[in-house]
């Protein structure tokens, strides 16, 4: 059961003021003062509010911020972003933008312009020559056309239709077909599939067609720039290659000698395979098959039951993990490993070092949510999560409510 243990009103000392006036200066927020001081939240931001340290709304503004803010929208930074850099809401950064008038006002539109824009509809005048002479965004002059109704009709007309019907059965793909009815790749896919035309057959290669199929690949052009040049699908392009057999073997190339001793040299050097493979040019695979064959690659050490017996008795000793593998000569994951394969930890085995979890302590009596814990330790959230929940099983921390605060309840043991 939750007692109150001040149930008094106790008055304000100047010592209190002068922490609330500091604290508020380094940012500090209304939870952290109020535990510091042993009061309640609501208690401490009306104390604030009568001191004027904050608004009514929420924190003031500072002088950084304000500057900060400005660079922002100068750079055309969307208030969602600004408001994640500034941490705060994007509806305080967008109400701070207007009182400081940093965009323009909104210009509405004039009948002059709109004679203009029926003017230059009529003489097929681009869109983008339209928006500068009006001085507007393209996207802004775009849709008054669209509302005015003075854009082009794209409905697709029967005779198109029956062209796009013509095009399917001959097997000629979306892209090709958009070339041809000189609309975009989208628009012909949701007309064909509008018209329910289905897959069509595929178009059949012609001699000239499979010889420049045969010059491109063997110059090394990508399947992507062969597929447009030859208005044909990627995935019919790569089936063609692997019918007439004319890709990239399975086998690779052979390994030179040189190759080997660069190989050696970078195992010696304690290089790792991904970074062997980008200088060397191959795929990690091959790598790592080579340096096999090598006897570059060093086997399991099997575990000794003399090294089972010191890692017990430093477990009871309370050493950590990376140091007992430091002391073996052994890697982390070898030494964790094995205590679980072993069963030579009784109690359940933590993933975390005593380090994180003793800063995690520290921050969650402070009052941080998971969100700050990560942010302050530089760590994921979803590390903080496992590591939060570790000590929520283990009773360390609890908390009252389901979304609530979490409390330290008792020391890690």
């Amino acid at each position: 059961m939750l007692t109150l243990k001040n149930a008094t009103r106790t008055n304000w000392t100047s010592n209190e003021l002068d922490n609330l006036r500091q604290w508020t200066a380094e940012g500090l927020t209304r939870e952290e003062q109020a535990k510091r001081l042993g009061r309640s939240k609501t208690a401490v931001g009306n104390k604030l509010r009568e001191l004027k340290l904050v608004p009514q709304a929420g924190l003031w503004w500072r002088e950084p911020e304000i500057t900060l803010l400005k660079e922002l929208v100068a750079a055309k930074k969307k208030p969602a972003q600004i408001a994640q850099m500034l941490r705060r809401s994007p509806r305080s950064i967008r109400v701070k933008i207007e009182q400081l008038k940093l965009l323009p006002p909104i210009q509405y539109w004039k009948e002059e312009e709109y004679q203009k824009l029926r003017q230059w509809a009529n003489e097929g005048l681009p869109i983008k020559n339209q928006a500068e002479q009006l001085g507007r965004p393209i996207s802004a002059v775009r849709d008054k056309i669209s509302r005015l109704g003075l854009g082009k009709d794209r409905t697709w007309k029967p005779e198109e239709d029956e062209k796009l019907r013509e095009l399917h059965k001959k097997g000629f793909n979306n892209q090709a077909k958009a070339s041809i009815l000189k609309r975009t790749y989208y628009a012909v896919r949701r007309r064909v599939l509008g018209l329910k035309l289905g897959r069509g057959p595929t178009k059949p290669w012609t001699a000239e067609e499979i010889k420049n199929l045969k010059k491109w690949v063997a110059e090394g052009e990508l399947r992507k720039i062969i597929a447009k040049r030859l208005g044909r699908c990627q995935s019919v392009v790569k089936n063609k290659i692997t019918e007439l057999r004319i890709g990239r073997p399975y086998k690779a190339h052979p390994w030179s000698k040189d190759e080997e001793n660069a190989l050696r040299a970078y195992k010696a050097e304690g290089i790792e395979i991904i970074e062997m493979a980008q200088r060397l040019n191959r795929s990690r695979s091959e790598v790592r098959g080579k340096l096999a064959r090598l006897g570059l690659v060093t086997k399991r050490k099997p575990w000794m039951n003399k090294e089972l017996k010191l890692i017990r008795q430093w477990i009871d000793e309370r050493v950590p993990g990376p140091e007992q593998a430091k002391r073996l000569g052994r890697t982390y994951a070898a030494w964790f490993n094995a205590v679980k394969r072993f069963e030579l930890r009784e109690e359940p085995f933590s993933h975390y070092d005593a380090d994180l979890r003793a800063a995690v302590i520290e921050l969650v009596q402070r009052g941080l949510n998971q969100k700050q814990m990560a942010a302050t330790l530089n760590k994921a959230l979803s590390t903080i999560g496992k590591v939060v929940r570790e000590l929520e099983e283990r009773g360390v921390v609890r908390r009252v409510k389901r979304k609530g605060p979490y409390f330290v309840t008792k020391e890690w043991s």
